[in-house]
């Protein structure tokens, strides 16, 4: 459209510019099909920060509460604002992806690791909205109580161990799921425990961000919604005995 309506001449538009529009949009849409970039590298490029940020702003949290660092439990609330950039970029990145993969037939048989992508991005996006919520829980609570009880920095340390072992997970999918689903699962399970002994409300509302986080993580790494809460709940009861139900789906 740019190099038809930008005519030099000044007596209406010339076929010539309409022709060369076309010759020349068809020579790259020519040169895009015949050596397409790979979509499922941009994919994995992309996704790969998001993760690795996700995971800093967890252990940069769990730290703070180990410490009383009310400094470093800021950092880790400015760091997982900054996340939504990369989750912007990682769509962006999936859209472009699914392009080249359409038009292009060579690159077709990527549209399933790109489906696998899409899915995990999805709840990855969930995932860093609630590890802020849980990150200003951190906030708050570092600021009225100073240190918190161990169980929690140990809980927020696997929310972290589970996004690691997700992004080897995507990295190879191949590579078993079950890490990412035990560290999420024993996260919530360890959260959870804390109750017990202490419900006041920063507590209370710190738990519930770990959990919201790991039925997140837990999706993404490809329960559905009905399995990643059934788990959740057999991997919360105080009795190991009876969570078979949650060790099923890890193992699945």
């Amino acid at each position: 459209v740019l190099v038809a309506g930008v005519d030099p001449t000044t007596y209406g538009v010339s076929p010539d510019r309409f022709l060369e529009a076309l010759v020349g949009g068809g020579a790259a849409l020519a040169v895009s099909a015949a050596f397409p970039s790979n979509p499922s590298m941009r994919a994995r490029q992309a996704v790969r920060p998001v993760l690795e940020d996700l995971a800093t702003a967890l252990r940069d949290a769990a730290a703070a509460l180990i410490g009383g660092d009310l400094e470093l439990a800021q950092e880790a609330l400015s760091e997982s604002r900054r996340i939504d950039g990369r989750v912007a970029w990682l769509r962006e990145e999936l859209d472009g992806g699914y392009q080249i993969a359409r038009l292009s037939p060579p690159r077709r048989r990527h549209l399933g690791r790109l489906a696998l992508y899409a899915a995990a991005a999805d709840q990855l996006d969930l995932a860093v909205r609630d590890t802020r919520v849980l990150a200003r829980a951190a906030v708050t609570l570092v600021r009225e109580r100073g240190a918190a009880p161990g169980q929690l920095p140990e809980a927020i340390l696997g929310l972290a161990l589970a996004v690691e072992a997700l992004a080897g997970y995507l990295e190879r999918p191949e590579r078993p799921i079950g890490d990412a689903r035990h560290f999420a699962l024993g996260a919530a399970g360890e959260a959870t425990s804390v109750l017990e002994g202490n419900n006041d409300l920063e507590t209370s509302v710190l738990v519930g961000q770990i959990r919201s986080t790991a039925v997140d993580l837990l999706q993404a790494a490809g329960m559905d919604s009905s399995e990643a809460l059934q788990a959740l709940r057999e991997a919360s009861r105080p009795n190991a005995g009876e969570r078979s139900v949650a060790e099923r789906s890890v193992a699945e």
